[in-house]
């Protein structure tokens, strides 16, 4: 009898959706047909998301760019007929587009992948019945391509209250979640010895979610005295949406290393020797990630809300409270 082949479909937009992408293939849907669609917004998006996807095969890759946003309407009109019979669809983001897609397509079941704390802030409006109500926040904007395409579409996401999550936090029981433990990634990591020294990842945060240059350079500056006295070799690990020459001439002055890795962090640790004994941050969300997969001390140093920019305030606030319960310390701190 003729078995019909059941399809996969995976829809990503950032490094952390591709590498959480690739673990549930091994999870749910190895060796199917699994068709993988890449949203990206510039070349280094493109190039990081492509490094990570091929830790894995895929039976169809399609890379397509956000803008122009006409083309991204055109690709997947075009998916609804050409893929059918749909067993998973996993998705990490919820753009107008791409909730257009998953209203006019049939499937089995809807996965949401894991994005960092988003996941926690959609959890929490879900909780409230009010995800599908959140039209416009104060912290993006829609365009009027999307504002349109809305109201000529009647685009609706009530659609995430039927689906599963796919995430490393423990979610409580009035959400539908499956725990990443990411039991396959860890099998490609080898015995690795711990190397005294701290990575402290970086975060693009001057001038946008602090108030100005001259406060990011003081953090540096604590941050790296706090090491100095521990004698820890320090390597702050550039952010990719951060200015290499700017970080440069703050290594010179303050005397310290940097590192910029072309992939996302979890995935280069693998290309290393040693696993350094401490990992720190400010406020990147990756040091969750890495407390799943590598033995390490985890830290963060808090901003002060006096220091940040009002509309960032209360996520940061939030944050760190996440931070927290997943038992990231906090550093202690230099006094001011």
């Amino acid at each position: 009898m003729f078995k019909i082949q059941k399809n996969n479909v995976f829809i990503v937009r950032t490094p952390l959706q591709a590498f959480n992408a690739v673990e549930a293939n091994f999870r749910f849907c190895y060796k199917q047909n699994n068709y993988i669609i890449i949203i990206y917004r510039n070349n280094q998006d493109k190039k990081m998301i492509e490094n990570i996807i091929l830790l894995d095969d895929w039976f169809k890759i399609i890379f397509i760019k956000l803008k122009p946003q006409i083309k991204l309407f055109n690709l997947f009109f075009h998916l609804q007929s050409e893929i059918n019979n749909i067993e998973f669809c996993f998705i990490g983001d919820h753009s107008t587009i791409i909730s257009y897609y998953i209203n006019r397509i049939k499937y089995k079941n809807l996965i949401l992948l894991e994005d960092g704390t988003a996941t926690i802030r959609r959890v929490e409006l879900i909780e409230k019945r009010i995800f599908h109500i959140i039209k416009k926040t104060k912290y993006s904007k829609k365009s009027s391509f999307q504002v349109f395409f809305e109201k000529l579409f009647r685009v609706d996401i009530q659609y995430y209250y039927n689906a599963r999550f796919f995430t490393i936090y423990n979610l409580n029981d009035k959400i539908n979640f499956i725990k990443n433990d990411y039991r396959y990634f860890k099998k490609r990591i080898n015995k690795l010895e711990i190397q005294e020294s701290v990575f402290f990842i970086g975060s693009e945060i001057k001038n946008t979610i602090l108030l100005n240059e001259k406060i990011f350079e003081k953090y540096i500056a604590d941050i790296v005295t706090i090491y100095a006295q521990r004698n820890l070799e320090f390597y702050y690990i550039l952010h990719r949406k951060e200015s290499e020459e700017y970080i440069k001439l703050l290594s010179k002055k303050y005397n310290f290393k940097y590192l910029k890795f072309n992939n996302i962090i979890e995935i280069e640790f693998l290309n290393l020797n040693f696993i350094p004994s401490e990992i720190s941050t400010f406020l990147s969300t990756a040091i969750t990630t890495l407390s799943k997969l590598y033995p390490s001390n985890y830290k963060y140093y808090p901003l002060l809300q006096n220091d940040l920019n009002d509309k960032y305030k209360e996520p940061i606030k939030n944050l760190y409270i996440q931070f927290k319960k997943e038992g990231i310390e906090t550093l202690e701190r230099e006094s001011r």
